[in-house]
């Protein structure tokens, strides 16, 4: 970082010291109350919000305190409640200036600069109980890094960040990696052994851990989370893949994780489908002939096909059950999808493009005209490519299911060609934002200024290492002193999170009507082939996520009625 993107501090002229007493005592004696009441504080300048706001963001959001992303449930406005109210000493004492917390606002203040921080605790003194759970002692709690992936070094600036900025009642969070190198495994037995590995601290060369980071690698650690949740009561975060409810409910409460669950998800997306493209005539589809009449696709009536390919064939997700949210409303307002139509795991083994191309032609000979693609990227690109040449441009509807709503995910996997023209669908991830502004980058440079932000596309996967120690650092300061995983749930399940909306709509949080996932709404967005994004790298890799009115969120019961203007005007990326 050269000297002149560091933070310059002035020297102050000379005055009487007995002057600057009198100022100083002045001074406290205005300052002390507000500052035992942070709800009071004004809105804080850009330093405030990043020591570093010079190399990463000039300004905070804006926020509008009676206001909420989308309809979120885990807002502040009329008929919500209030925040979980800033803890405040019992009597007026010397406070040191490292006990009191950066607090962001317009109130209703939130712990950090990102929209979906918790509210505040900007100050704590007292008796935190000592060892309370496994993994917590007096001034420490361990949390296991399953697939380090030679990262070190930035999962150690998220940790200063996060032990800097929230408030652990006297401790502070350790990382634990086993492997420094290690990125996991799809194979069940490597990861029950993986797991095994961190539920005894590195195999006993570590205090055992109260919490462990996502696995990133693999499966989503499909069979490392449970493990570690029922079998070793470790609380244990699912990453880019969301799980279903009936996978999170076993072994309450030791599993959580970011992303919506998977079935409201699928509940979002039908509603969102019924009500913006159900009963209309495909007109996103492409010119290619179908056997229905042979009229080109974008000048039939929709008829929709599903497809479900998670990152593995082992998913919990991949049966037939999982799609009944979506199915049932799609059923319930007139667009009914036949069994043979909704297709589980159409690409078998390694993107095997044999079975990929049986599936478009099963779903093109049946004449759907609009595929909702409950695809991982790599298999999304596979069905894609086997669509074109099959001479098949339907409308390709997708999601945060197999992360098809980023940027980085149609350069890495999805190259679908032409089809792009024709994709589209609803986010549950915060809209993207300018590298700088991403709050992953916030936090790295603020808990280590040597390290560089990344400001390439790939960014965007280096936010689910921040996002699953945001949900951690969230669960540990609302829990209170005395941390249990049973506390970790009960203070994540009351805390109604400020939700401010901001520039970047990253959408609400919160976890009361939501089980143990965070997010609560999604956006619309659609793909320009030939906008470019707002990475580093973007010009190199033609093509965007666009988004529809400013990116603005919606909840289940509130997704808009009537046609969208996809694809049309300019692109908002």
């Amino acid at each position: 970082m050269s000297p002149e993107t560091r933070r310059r501090l002035r020297r102050p002229g000379r005055t009487s010291g007995l002057l600057n007493l009198g100022i100083a005592v002045a001074v406290l004696a205005i300052l002390l109350p507000l500052l035992l009441n942070a709800a009071t504080s004004a809105p804080p300048t850009a330093s405030e919000f990043s020591p570093n706001a010079t190399q990463v963001i000039k300004t905070p959001p804006p926020g509008e305190a009676a206001s909420t992303n989308g309809q979120g449930k885990g807002g502040v406005g009329p008929g919500t409640p209030t925040p979980t109210p800033t803890p405040t000493p019992t009597k007026t004492e010397q406070i040191s200036s490292n006990l009191l917390k950066q607090c962001v606002g317009p109130p209703p203040l939130r712990q950090i600069g990102d929209p979906q921080s918790p509210p505040c605790i900007a100050y704590w003194k007292g008796d935190n109980g000592g060892a309370t759970s496994q993994g917590v002692t007096s001034d420490a709690i361990y949390i296991a890094v399953p697939t380090p992936e030679s990262k070190e070094a930035q999962y150690k600036a998220l940790f200063n960040f996060f032990n800097d900025r929230f408030e652990f009642y006297g401790r502070k969070m350790i990382p634990e990696f086993c492997n420094a190198s290690y990125s996991g495994s799809a194979d069940q037995a490597t990861q029950v052994a993986d797991a095994a590995t961190s539920a005894t601290g590195c195999n006993g060369s570590k205090p055992k851990p109260f919490a462990s980071t996502m696995y990133r690698e693999g499966n989503n650690g499909s069979y490392y989370i449970p493990e570690m949740a029922c079998r070793y009561h470790v609380i244990s975060l699912g990453s880019y893949a969301p799980f279903d409810s009936k996978f999170m409910d076993r072994c309450a409460p030791y599993e959580w994780q970011y992303p919506m669950l998977a079935d409201n998800e699928f509940a979002n997306i039908g509603e969102w489908a019924c009500n913006r493209l159900a009963g209309r005539t495909a007109s996103y589809g492409g010119t290619s002939s179908v056997r229905l009449g042979g009229k080109p696709l974008n000048k039939l009536p929709r008829k929709f096909g599903i497809l479900l390919e998670p990152f593995t064939d082992d998913d919990p997700m991949d049966r037939p059950g999982a799609l009944d949210p979506l199915t049932s409303r799609l059923k319930a307002c007139g667009a009914p999808v036949a069994s043979r139509d909704a297709i589980i795991n159409p690409v078998t083994g390694e993107f095997d493009p044999a079975s990929a191309q049986n599936a478009v032609l099963q779903l093109k000979n049946d004449g759907v005209t609009s595929i909702i693609c409950l695809c991982n990227f790599f298999s999304f690109g596979t069905l894609g490519r086997a669509a074109a040449a099959s001479a098949y441009t339907p409308e390709w509807i997708s999601s945060t299911i197999g992360l098809n709503d980023v940027d980085s995910s149609f350069i890495l996997g999805a190259d679908l060609g032409s089809q792009l023209q024709h994709t589209f669908g609803v986010t549950f991830q915060p809209r993207i934002v300018p590298p700088l502004e991403n709050p992953y980058n916030v936090a790295l440079q603020e808990g280590d200024p040597s390290q560089a932000p990344d400001t390439t596309v790939l960014v965007e996967g280096e936010e689910e290492i921040y996002r699953a120690l945001l949900l951690i650092a969230s669960g540990i300061q609302m829990a209170g002193p005395h941390l249990t995983p049973q506390t970790f749930a009960a203070g994540l399940e009351k805390t109604r999170f400020p939700n401010p909306i901001t520039s970047t709509h990253a959408g609400a949080v919160g976890f009361h009507d939501n089980g143990y996932s965070m997010t609560d709404d999604g956006a619309e967005w659609w793909y320009d082939v030939n906008a470019v994004g707002p990475f580093s790298d973007s010009a190199a890799h033609r093509g965007t996520v666009c988004y529809l009115n400013g990116g603005r969120r919606y909840t289940l019961g509130n997704w808009p009625r009537g046609p969208a203007p996809f694809f049309q005007g300019r692109c908002d990326s």
